[in-house]
């Protein structure tokens, strides 16, 4: 019982009830004084049992303060904290997900990624795995941010294969070009973490590269090819190296692709594309056919990467050499510095007879090596991430909920401005190429 002037719309002093709630998790928890802990708890529990969605706003904002900060407070508690505050708190959040007002959505999809962090209460916000995957298309871009987060934070071995279809059916039917880059690195992660077959986590990098091309960074498509080329501490997997091979031909074997996709085929059927010239409709011309078709629609890196490619199968199979120096022929008057001299120095390297040259010429072009264990440690694509979040950890001052937090930070006595927050662009360095092993 408190006097009515302390009431906000039946709820007793919520600004001190929060402010209260966060003092509180700057203290460990009192588990040695079981009186205080008990009446903890009750109280803990009366706000995650009484706190309702209503149809007054106000209301809603003071209980939700209140709970929110409640649940704040369980997560800091950690393991130290009940078994059956945790259960009701996600319980409630899954409540909260499903309603239609903006702010308690984001609000209980944050929260509620806060909580999958503690041990024991993924299995129960898994059960709302279909209420966060369709949070996924909400008008919101914060929304649509935070349900990101929580299905990237929840993946694991068993549902990784149900989560990264559910994120590639989205990305294939999505406009969403605010999120799409930070989605397909994502996916690629979790794609490798939790790949029982490669050729699964090879499948899923083609659908990136088909459905999101230009969201593909060189970072995913440099882990790809280090992954199928293989490492020192690694053996030689033949059967995956064969797979991609043949997965590479028939996503190239058409009229038009995206220029990662051929990237990454020039890269594979130089390689590994022996493996698989026994094969009916896999020859050797057929395979130098369906890279040359792209070639004049090939931006620079990607031309620069087809004649590095021709250069070794040319060196191979003589049944293409004379068509792959009809092509050298042609680039050595190139506009493009790096093309003429690589078409210059190919061509005069092919043509080279003497047995000086020619054993020169094989120990150049010999297959690529299996990459060192200290680059497989190593994941550009998650470091990539890390930028792309560092550059993005301003965006909610452009949402709902980051105007509604601005506003409270601000005095009367400031004048609000509006900061057009830009994502910083990041390039593949050198120093990356290199530690990706000199691809091109």
């Amino acid at each position: 019982d408190v006097p009515g002037e302390y009431l906000y719309y039946r709820t007793p002093s919520p600004w001190l009830q929060v402010k209260l709630l966060k003092a509180l998790q700057s203290f460990p928890p009192p588990i040695d004084d079981r009186p205080i802990w008990n009446m903890l708890n009750d109280c803990l529990s009366k706000i995650l049992t009484r706190t309702e969605v209503t149809n007054r706003l106000n209301k809603n904002n003071a209980d939700h303060g209140i709970l929110f900060e409640a649940v704040n407070l369980i997560i800091e508690y950690k393991e130290e904290a009940k078994p059956d505050l945790k259960d009701q708190a996600i319980e409630l959040l899954g409540r909260f997900i499903s309603v239609r007002e903006s702010n308690i959505r984001y609000l209980g999809l944050e929260t509620m990624a806060k909580l999958s962090n503690l041990e024991g209460t993924e299995h129960l916000i898994r059960q709302h795995e279909a209420i966060i995957v369709l949070s996924l298309r909400d008008n919101d871009i914060s929304i649509r941010r935070r349900a990101l987060d929580l299905l990237y934070t929840l993946c694991d071995q068993e549902s990784a294969k149900n989560i990264v279809e559910e994120l590639l059916d989205y990305l294939q039917n999505s406009f969403d070009y605010d999120l799409k880059e930070e989605l397909v690195l994502k996916i690629a992660l979790l794609a490798e973490k939790f790949a029982e077959d490669m050729k699964w986590y090879f499948d899923v990098v083609i659908s990136l590269v088909n459905a999101a091309g230009d969201y593909v960074s060189d970072y995913i498509w440099y882990r790809v090819l280090q992954i199928i080329t293989g490492f020192e501490d690694e053996e030689n997997d033949q059967d995956i190296q064969s797979y991609a091979a043949v997965k590479i031909f028939d996503s190239i074997n058409i009229a038009h692709c995206h220029d990662t996709m051929v990237k990454i085929a020039s890269y594979i059927l130089s390689e590994f594309g022996e493996l698989i010239i026994d094969r009916p409709g896999y020859e050797t011309t057929k395979q130098f056919e369906a890279l040359n078709r792209h070639f004049y629609d090939a931006n620079s890196q990607t031309k620069s990467m087809l004649l590095t490619a021709y250069m070794k199968m040319a060196n191979l199979y003589t049944d293409i050499r004379e068509e792959v120096l009809s092509i050298f022929e042609e680039e050595r008057t190139s506009l493009d510095a790096d093309l003429q001299q690589r078409a210059n120095e190919y061509a005069i390297l092919l043509q080279s007879e003497d047995a000086n040259s020619q054993t020169a010429r094989n120990n150049a072009l010999d297959r690529m090596p299996p990459f060192s264990s200290a680059i497989n440690e190593k994941n550009l694509i998650l470091k990539k991430l890390k930028q792309l979040k560092g550059s993005k950890d301003q965006f909610t001052t452009n949402t709902r909920a980051g105007i509604e937090r601005k506003k409270q930070e601000r005095t009367e006595a400031d004048r609000p401005t509006r900061r057009v927050v830009r994502p910083v662009e990041t390039t593949a360095s050198s120093s990356t190429v290199q530690e990706s092993g000199d691809l091109l």
